[in-house]
Order: structure tokens, then C-alpha cells, then sequence
């Protein structure tokens, strides 16, 4: 969309090629529709957009509509989580796993950030039955929680699994 003489916002439409969209499902899964991707026009300077209102083919699993949405530095995004450091849960060594609730958070990036595929959350100590929380999101400079996020009330999971308790050995005596 733009401005027009009168103030009002003239829409653009844009043909995005179906091979672009393929290959950005298959890279991120359901992910990629909250990218954000710089959406070049002619004649006009680039502009960072996020798809939004994506209408799927019930039959072929094709996007056959996809509206976007300007994005601009301060705009609340949708950003992904990824589990780093598993191998340092004595629960998740030993065959544990994290039940996930939520695996998108919104956060706000300054002007001037690089924009991260996703945020990681720090399995560091991770036990049975513990509740994984915004505590554990590690957050690079320049990016914030949105202030619309719950932070007492957040979580990204729980912990189950089986109890992590040190092995018994057993020596025989002759």
C-alpha cells in the first residue's frame, strides 16, 4: 500500500511466484509465515513485509492467496523457538522431552537489528516436571518481549520423563 495525493492508500497488488512460496514451506514449515521478507517493486525502494491471511487449496496443499502486511521496525512480530543446549539437562540426556505449549513468542526488534530465524530457549538444568518459562529465552540485543506477552504467566512447556536419579551399582563379593 501507498499514499496517494489525497491521503488515501492505494493497495498494490503482487503475483508471488509459486515456486518462492514452495521452497519457503518446505525450508520452514508452518514457520515461514512469520518471515519477514523485503518485497521488492519497480521503481519504488524495497519494503519488509510479513505474509499475512494465507489461503490454502483444500485439495492440491497450495497457497493460492497471500496477503502482506508492511513490517517496520517497533511492530510487534511473531518470532520461533528453538531448544538449545539439551545436552547439559541431566532429564533430556536420559531420554526426557519437553512438552510444548506455546512455540512462537511476540517480540518487538529495534531499527537496525537483524531480524533471527528464531530465539533459543536454554535447556541448561532442565529436571522432571519443571515448567519452561520467558526466564529461559535468550533474547540478543535489540530485542524485546512484547509488552502485550503475560511474562509472570508465559510458558513455552513442561518437562517430563523418566527420574534422573544416579545409577546403583551392584559389586559381588567372593
Amino acid at each position: 500500500q501507498k499514499m496517494s495525493d489525497g491521503g488515501r492508500v492505494e493497495r498494490v497488488f503482487v503475483k508471488t511466484p509459486e515456486n518462492f512460496i514452495q521452497r519457503e514451506v518446505d525450508k520452514f514449515a508452518w514457520y515461514w509465515q512469520y518471515r519477514v521478507y523485503r518485497l521488492c517493486l519497480e521503481g519504488q525502494e524495497p519494503l519488509l513485509v510479513t505474509p499475512a491471511d494465507c489461503n490454502e487449496h483444500p485439495v492440491y496443499n497450495m497457497f493460492f492467496c497471500i496477503n502482506y502486511r508492511r513490517y517496520y521496525p517497533g511492530r510487534s512480530i511473531k518470532l520461533a523457538v528453538k531448544y538449545v543446549n539439551e545436552e547439559d539437562s541431566p532429564l533430556l540426556k536420559r531420554g526426557g522431552f519437553i512438552i510444548p505449549l506455546k512455540r512462537m513468542v511476540n517480540v518487538v526488534i529495534e531499527d537496525g537489528v537483524p531480524i533471527p530465524d528464531f530465539l533459543g530457549i536454554d535447556c541448561t538444568g532442565l529436571k522432571r516436571k519443571n515448567v519452561v518459562k520467558l526466564d529461559r529465552l535468550i533474547l540478543p540485543d535489540g530485542i524485546k518481549i512484547c509488552k502485550t506477552v503475560d511474562q509472570e504467566n508465559f510458558m513455552f512447556g513442561t518437562t517430563r520423563g523418566k527420574r534422573t536419579e544416579p545409577a546403583v551399582v551392584v559389586e559381588e563379593v567372593e
